[in-house]
């Protein structure tokens, strides 16, 4: 009974692909978009959610970046918390770090000056104390963000760790740092490894938030043990795609995981990505994460990580071998060791073949292959045809409306999938129509083999030269597809014996197809091969053990392996590349308003379409013509609306970067705004205040970005003070090479030199600094130098070493030149009306568009000097 339920035919064709396809769609989408339920007040693990939510209220309420008085109350609040953990406690520690001051070279040619903010506590191990796991995150934000998810969630997460440690003292030490500094230049983690503690740190997991909310990502490893560990957590999240994708450069947003790996720790990002459109706004509330589910995920996730790192020894916190994970559906993580993967590939490439050509010479010497070779070749003009319309749906959203998939991700996402489907099966369903084959399934399989076969081997050549073990799923699907090849290859030697006659006496379409598309079968070989010439003899009534028809040989083979071919072909493959879809369309869909390239964000959705297609491909020529017509239909629909549709919504607003500067001395100020695309002059012409004419364009500092600069009101960034006295700049000439430059500056602890020629500063130093690992003189000449103070309105001391530019022979007193230079302090603090161009822009810009920040501050104040 149950193979006469499962034909090979399209009514139940298309209901299993249906089914199996929109379970997986759903069941993904789930996953992305609906997190696991929180407890209402308190698990019984030991976490207490409700202090920690009140935690995230208190600190999350207004931006508070390095340069703001709010980054004290904030820096207080994790002290005062972390005393109350501590009790008296002689196995805790806590180091509120105002001792370290360092420098450092971030990039050639600039100096980087800093005074430490850090706070941290140390929970010595009862067993091992020699080394220490690594819990970090910072406490300030972006100078617009009031970072609930950048990076309060983490901060209050690790406030929830401590309390759990306090209470069960681990067995193997314990540091967890709130680093502050880390929005102005990974600052914070920097000054951590000038720490006496950071000696003891074998392996590190850095909390992080790069979105608002949603399910929290492994973006990141270069740890086995901790990536192993993270596998036992209750919902592990992310793939080795992710560090791939970092690796080559895909993805440029830098974490303090880049600081600590640089230095040669081990170690994990925990990071949340979803919701990026309100990252590094005021969009970036409590209120906006929607519930506590983010907060309880993320402390869940790492007390699990807390229980497997503290509670053992750290044999294994040193290894740094390669590795291959990923998640399914958010609830099991798969984790297998690179060379185990290597080997893996390796045994699946040699064998895979092997096993296919002896399995089709048995065939070949059974007489049961019944097709010889019309057939063939229909696979790969069908996948050439997908790829040109994945081609032809990169360029066409690349061209017409880029930034669409910022705001409207699932239509874009909608319109792909159809799209790239059409292309890459209709081909094999009209192949069918017009010239069936008995086998049509079988082929199209061995085909699909041998293009992952290919595949397998060039991922396999990456993966061993590069350490990419992003291709996994390539790994996947190519070892479904053999499996689903040995299946079909195995149930075709259940066949007769092949009969001459039965392909071409009478034609399939004959038999299946309207009248009204009857052809001759001579249409196909000219002649009726192996029936010798009619004569009176010749019977009218061929003999039915003659008549082999297609539909005959599907019938010889059982009726429904063709489910278990699907099955196994389909559905791991289609989780995993729907998994990745979903990943790519959170992570990388919003960044085209930071200046990516549209473009590589439509070639990989592109891509991960041609995938989710193709394991159809074998079982496409019994998909109903409906089916196609309504795929057309809503692909051409879906993108008409993506092509015409305003890409920017009050949900998912378009960023604007500000920046103001102001001239100290003449007392006028300019402020910047950036943005990608042709919106930023949309948007400025609704901003009354601002004279259109007046505005003038520059290329932006990526590709795709513009800047407009005009004349605004001017900053009230120390409104007590004239703007001349913001800043104070001294320089004292100290010999015929050498000079001290003084600045200070009111209400900030940031403040910058910049030098724009005359002689070369070979050598910079920051009085006050730690000299370990600082380079002096400096590899190429100094331009830039950012000093940062933990205190308000102090003075820094710069010691500076002149050579003459072009040649080093000739004496700086036989020159004529002067030193030029500009000194700058930054200010990020708006509250209280001290920015009223910014104020101005919040009132004024369309509800479509919002405001951010890039880097540090938001107000520069400059005066020019020389020596």
């Amino acid at each position: 009974m149950f193979p006469s339920l499962l034909p090979f035919e399209k009514l139940q064709v298309t209901i299993i692909v249906l089914v199996c396809y929109v379970a997986a769609i759903i069941s993904t989408v789930v996953v992305q978009e609906r997190l696991p339920s929180a407890p209402q007040h308190q698990h019984a693990v030991g976490l207490h959610l409700d202090d920690a939510l009140r935690d995230l209220q208190a600190i999350a309420q207004f931006p508070h970046p390095f340069d703001s008085p709010k980054n004290d109350e904030v820096g207080d609040f994790v002290n005062q918390r972390l005393k109350s953990i501590r009790n008296d406690k002689s196995w805790i520690t806590i180091d509120v770090d105002k001792h370290n001051n360092a420098s450092w070279y971030p990039t050639p040619g600039t100096v980087t000056y800093m005074e430490s903010r850090n706070i941290a506590i140390k929970f010595e191990g009862s067993k091992w104390n020699e080394s220490a796991v690594l819990f970090t995150a910072h406490y300030d934000t972006s100078s617009l963000a009031p970072g609930a998810t950048d990076d309060t969630i983490a901060v209050v997460s690790l406030l929830q760790m401590a309390d759990y440690l306090a209470a069960n003292q681990p067995e193997r030490s314990v540091i967890i740092l709130f680093d502050d500094g880390e929005e102005d230049g990974l600052h914070g983690a920097r000054m951590f490894l000038h720490h006496p503690w950071s000696k003891l740190v074998q392996s590190f997991v850095n909390a992080e938030g790069a979105g608002a909310g949603g399910r929290p990502n492994l973006f990141r490893s270069s740890s086995p043990e901790i990536t192993s560990a993270f596998g036992s957590a209750p919902h592990p999240h992310g793939s080795s795609l992710f560090s791939d994708a970092f690796k080559l450069g895909l993805v440029r947003s830098r974490t303090d995981y880049d600081v600590y790996t640089a230095a040669g720790l081990p170690g994990v990002d925990y990071a949340f990505y979803t919701g990026r459109q309100k990252y590094h706004t005021m969009e970036d509330t409590v209120t906006n994460i929607r519930d506590r589910r983010p907060l309880w995920l993320m402390m869940e996730n790492l007390n699990s990580l807390v229980k497997s790192l503290a509670y053992r020894s750290d044999s294994q916190a040193t290894d740094k071998s390669g590795f291959v994970y990923f998640d399914v559906f958010g609830e099991a993580q798969f984790y297998l060791r690179f060379d185990l993967y290597i080997v893996l590939n390796i045994l699946l490439i040699a064998l895979g073949p092997i096993i296919v050509v002896l399995l089709g010479y048995s065939l070949y010497r059974s007489h049961k292959i019944h097709s010889g070779w019309r057939g063939w070749g229909r696979f790969p003009l069908a996948l050439v045809l997908g790829i040109a319309m994945g081609v032809l749906s990169t360029g066409w959203y690349s061209e017409y409306n880029p930034m669409i998939i910022y705001g409207h991700s699932y239509s874009v996402i909608t319109s792909i999938i159809c799209l790239v489907t059409i292309g890459a099966l209709f081909p094999l369903w009209i192949a069918h129509w017009w010239s069936p084959v008995p086998i049509q399934r079988g082929q199209t399989l061995v085909e699909m083999f041998a293009f992952w076969w290919l595949i397998a081997i060039v991922n396999l050549i990456s993966a061993a030269r590069q350490e990419i073990t992003g291709g996994f799923f390539i790994t996947f699907f190519y070892a479904a597809t053999l499996a689903a090849t040995i299946i079909t290859l195995l149930d075709q030697h259940r066949l007769n014996k092949q009969v001459d006659a039965a392909p071409t006496l009478f034609a399939e379409d004959d038999l299946i197809r309207p009248s009204g598309s009857r052809r001759s079968s001579n249409h196909h070989n000219g002649s009726i091969r192996g029936i010798e010439s009619a004569s009176e003899r010749t019977p009218l009534i061929p003999r039915a053990e003659d008549l082999v028809a297609p539909r005959k040989l599907e019938e010889e083979t059982l009726g429904w392996i063709w489910v278990v071919e699907f099955l196994v072909a389909a559905v791991f493959p289609v989780i995993l590349i729907l998994q990745i879809m979903w990943a790519i369309l959170a992570a990388l869909g919003p960044t085209v308003v930071d200046g990516s390239k549209p473009v590589f964000v439509y070639m990989f959705l592109s891509i991960t379409a041609l995938l989710f297609a193709l394991p159809v491909a074998p079982f496409a020529h019994k998909l109903p013509v409906t089916f196609f017509i309504v795929l057309a239909v809503v692909g051409l629909a879906t993108a008409a609306y993506n092509t015409f549709e305003f890409p920017f919504a009050q949900g998912g607003a378009y960023k604007v970067v500000f920046w103001q500067s102001a001239d100290l001395q003449a007392g006028n100020s300019t402020v910047s705004l950036t943005g990608v695309g042709p919106y930023l002059k949309q948007a400025l012409r609704d901003v009354s205040p601002v004279e259109y004419d007046d505005v003038t364009w520059e290329k932006g500092p990526v590709s795709g970005v513009s800047t407009a600069k005009f004349p605004a009101l001017a900053p009230r960034s120390v409104p007590t003070l004239n703007m001349a006295k913001w800043m104070n700049i001294e320089v004292e000439k100290t010999g015929i090479s050498s000079a001290l430059i003084r600045i200070s500056g009111q209400e900030t602890r940031a403040c910058r030199l910049s030098f724009e020629g005359g002689y070369n500063v070979s050598q910079v130093l920051v009085r006050g600094s730690n000299r370990d690992g600082y380079e002096l003189p400096s590899p190429v000449p100094v331009k830039h130098v950012n000093l940062w103070k933990r205190t308000w309105n102090a003075t820094w001391e710069v010691e500076v070493e002149l050579t003459a530019t072009g040649s080093s022979n000739v004496p700086l007193h036989q020159t004529a030149e002067v030193l030029r230079g500009k000194a700058s302090c930054i200010w990020a603090d708006r509250n209280d009306g001290r920015i009223p161009a910014l104020d101005q822009l919040y009132v004024f810009l369309p509800p479509w568009a919002t405001m951010t920040a890039w880097g540090s501050g938001l107000v520069e104040g400059w005066k020019d000097f020389t020596i």
